[in-house]
């Protein structure tokens, strides 16, 4: 796997092995945008306990001028009044915002093909496509690389059907290394970390009602990342909180997706921020 900060990573792996197949190492980080791949063989809708896994690791990003500072606009969300607790709420402005203005902090000057996942930026959304309902997760990142902090993202899905998945990486190292928080389009979620060589199951999937279900919903899914306590959101409800670790220090962040049952899966995003945590 060769990662770059701007990378889509493509894991090959099917999702009967627990044990992880070795990957090509991945190259150093450049400055040049480039779209990286990691394709991963993963979970289908009938496997609740399929084991994708993931890793988080952030460190805080300098974007120190205006063309790495993406434009700022109000973040959507799911629920009209955020709930009680909501990270968002909590944490103020944002550290950094992105509302896909510019495609070259993505790599995305050009849209990208592989035959299983395109990835383009159009109308100020990433549009990430899984074009075969082979169970391939596609994953694209962005630059910064923040340290103990607050993801979040607003994801808009497409027609869907069971275990067909989107989410959030984080964490994701230039060895590597990442973790991975994923939604199917009927309502469960799990963590998993990727530690280079094979996943590690940390969270089982488990369904909440927080996560809209069925097609064309949107949801805000977060992760706050602290030390090695990791705390998912889902428009803004505390899904569950653990411990990792495994987990790194530092990372690029990004978005998943992963078509299990559907033809051309799509998920639009919307914004994408990070919240520093003191």
């Amino acid at each position: 796997m060769i990662q770059k900060p701007f990378g889509l990573s493509i894991l090959i792996l099917t999702i009967l092995i627990t044990t992880g197949c070795n990957l090509p190492r991945p190259a150093q980080a450049t400055a040049t945008p480039d779209m990286v791949a990691t394709l991963v063989a993963t979970q289908l809708a009938a496997m609740p306990t399929a084991n994708l896994e993931a890793t988080i690791p952030p460190q805080p990003p300098t974007p120190t001028t205006a063309a790495i500072t993406p434009s700022v606009s109000p973040m959507a969300s799911a629920t009209a009044t955020p709930p009680a607790g909501d990270p968002r709420s909590i944490l103020g402005e944002p550290t950094y915002r992105d509302t896909f203005s510019k495609a070259g902090l993505w790599g995305l000057d050009d849209p990208y093909d592989d035959g299983h996942t395109r990835a383009e930026i159009n109308n100020n959304q990433l549009i990430m496509t899984s074009l075969k309902a082979e169970g391939w997760m596609g994953w694209r990142t962005t630059y910064p690389k923040p340290g103990n902090a607050y993801i979040e993202a607003v994801f808009s899905s497409s027609a869907c059907n069971g275990g067909d998945q989107y989410g959030l990486v984080f964490r994701l190292t230039d060895d590597s290394k990442a973790e991975f928080f994923a939604v199917t389009c009927d309502g469960r979620f799990s963590l998993s970390h990727y530690d280079g060589s094979q996943f590690t199951r940390l969270l089982n999937w488990q369904s909440s009602n927080a996560v809209l279900t069925g097609s064309n919903q949107t949801n805000r899914l977060g992760v706050w990342v602290e030390g090695k306590k990791i705390r998912l959101y889902a428009n803004g409800n505390l899904l569950t909180e653990t411990t990792d670790d495994q987990i790194s220090d530092q990372g690029n962040f990004g978005v998943l997706i992963t078509g299990i049952k559907t033809v051309d899966y799509t998920v639009r995003i919307s914004e994408i921020a990070y919240w520093d945590i003191k």
